[in-house]
């Protein structure tokens, strides 16, 4: 089964290749097409897992917005994606590259670049972001439990009811307040 999810980030892709090409005239090299699509099937499944992974270290509601954006900023920072950093420390280029964000960014990127002739899929940053799926999946995994259902539900004028009945102290069901 599709998610809507998947399709919103397929459909945005679209609409920026689209917009690249007509608004700034940027080539889209139709070879690289194939690739931008896997790219982007590959990182649809992993930050599905990792967000499935992700609800497990966070406990209430309101907190998973600013965590979210705090981890992704940081992700961000540190692949570079915001700006480019000519010499980064070392300990600053291994930490991007083993994260998903930046050997995302490669791998969309390479089928835009003209001078790549050969393939134009980069399989080492898709096994780094399956890598990355995998880690997210697996604790998923473990916690949810697909095969509980929830209990059946009373309907709204029997539990008013109900409620009514342990207010006025009566346990008995076929006793009823009215």
């Amino acid at each position: 089964e599709i998610s809507v999810e998947s399709v919103d980030g397929g459909g945005v892709a679209v609409v920026l290749l689209v917009t690249g090409r007509g608004v700034y005239g940027i080539p889209v090299p139709l070879a690289g097409l194939p690739a931008i699509a896997l790219a982007l099937l590959v990182a649809c499944a992993a930050f599905s897992c990792l967000a499935f992974a992700f609800t497990l270290a966070v406990r209430k509601a309101g907190a998973a917005v600013p965590l979210g954006t705090g981890i992704t900023l940081t992700l961000y920072f540190l692949s570079g994606n915001f700006f480019l950093v000519e010499h980064p420390p070392l300990a600053l280029r291994i930490l991007g590259d083993r994260f998903p964000i930046k050997p995302l960014n490669n791998a969309l990127l390479t089928p835009h670049n003209p001078n790549t002739h050969e393939t134009r899929h980069e399989w080492v940053e898709l096994l780094i972001i399956t890598a990355w799926s995998i880690r997210g999946l697996i604790p998923a995994h473990r916690s949810f439990d697909c095969t509980r259902t929830a209990p059946p539900r009373r309907n709204d004028n029997e539990t008013a009811q109900n409620n009514l009945d342990t207010q006025h102290g009566s346990t008995d069901p076929d006793h009823r307040t009215r």
